[in-house]
Parts: structure tokens; sequence; C-alpha cells
């Protein structure tokens, strides 16, 4: 399925798009700025990306996250999870969740204070995540040019 870039004021806070970011290629959109998970210093931290455009910016969303009830599909393997990679599944906090190191990732919230929450894998805790899909971050098919971030981005994703 070919994808092109959508358009900022089509963006609907708190959904997950999809796409081309600088940390990441899946981010929750805030109404404001796009929320990842990245790796700094070895830590899980939420960088901000503001949306891409061709002077400014850092995340280029081509697809949203419907977020409805998951029902149905086998949990994944802990063995078949990949370090770093999306997942969509079921979770405390959301049912998006980054892989990292025997957790899951997720951005929270409390008090107007946005963390990183870590959920174990849900054969380990109660109220933890169940993968169901590693999703599909796609490829570029149209980027704006050869090297770099110039192929990182572009007009058309690839899912």
């Amino acid at each position: 399925m070919k994808l092109t870039v959508v358009p900022k004021q089509s963006l609907v806070p708190g959904r997950w798009y999809v796409g081309r970011g600088r940390n990441a290629n899946v981010a929750l959109w805030d109404g404001e700025i796009f929320l990842t998970i990245a790796d700094e210093a070895g830590e899980a931290v939420i960088k901000s990306e503001p949306y891409y455009e061709a002077e400014w910016g850092c995340f280029q969303p081509f697809l949203v996250f419907e977020d409805g009830h998951l029902t149905g599909p086998p949990v994944l393997p802990k063995s078949q999870l990949i370090s770093w990679r999306w997942y969509l599944g079921r979770g405390v906090t959301s049912n998006l969740a980054r892989w990292d190191d025997g957790y899951f990732l997720s951005v929270d919230e409390e008090s107007d204070q946005r963390f990183v929450k870590r959920e174990a894998y849900y054969e380990e805790e109660s109220g933890c995540f169940q993968p169901f899909l590693l999703i599909d971050e796609g490829r570029m098919v149209e980027p704006f040019g050869k090297h770099g971030w110039e192929a990182h981005y572009g007009s058309a994703l690839e899912i």
C-alpha cells in the first residue's frame, strides 16, 4: 500500500502515527508536536519532534493507527520480539509500545508530566503488555534525495 503524508491540519491529538522521524518511525501527536521514545545514553526517554516541513521539522506522518478494542489475534512469543521496534497490542497505558531489554515502553502522562512507562511482557506480571503485531514501518518509495536525511524523508511511503 502506497501512502502519502497526512496534512498537519488532519492530525488528531492523542493518536499514533507511522511515518519517518529522527528518533523513531512511530509517534504520538499531542496537538502541537509528535512524541516518541528514543534511546539517550542507554536510557529510554521521550523525544519531541515537530511536524516535518520543507524547512523545519523531524516527524513526517503517513498513517494513523485506529485504536480500537483488540480481540482474537494470538500473542507474539517473547522470542520473536525485536528490540526497539514498535508493536500493536493491549497494554495498561497504550495499545502501542516499543520493545526494549525485556520491557515494553510507552508514553504516559500524570499531573501534566509525560514520562516513559515500562510494562513487562504479559506472562511475567499482571497488568502488562500483550503484543499482537509488529508494526511495519514501511519503506520510502519517493525519497527527497539519495543520501542521508534526504533519503529518509519523502513524498510517499510503502507499507
